[in-house]
């Protein structure tokens, strides 16, 4: 298993993945009152997403 760290531009694409990671953590219900964040809460920050095999495990954003 080889995962690759990459940082990203926010594309429509890289915005799709993130928006599917946060609202499938939302819908695990495993931190009291936690609500996904919004496309606009995204905008401007820098943006890391880890991939296997080109499919995408998790991710990082935040300001730098």
């Amino acid at each position: 298993m080889e995962v690759e760290i990459r940082q990203e531009r926010l594309t429509p694409e890289i915005g799709n993945i993130l928006i599917n990671f946060l609202k499938a953590w939302e819908t695990e219900n495993n931190c009291y009152g936690y609500q996904a964040n919004k496309p606009s809460d995204i905008e401007g920050r820098t943006i890391f997403v880890a991939n296997e095999n080109k499919v995408p495990l998790g991710y990082l954003f935040g300001q730098f």
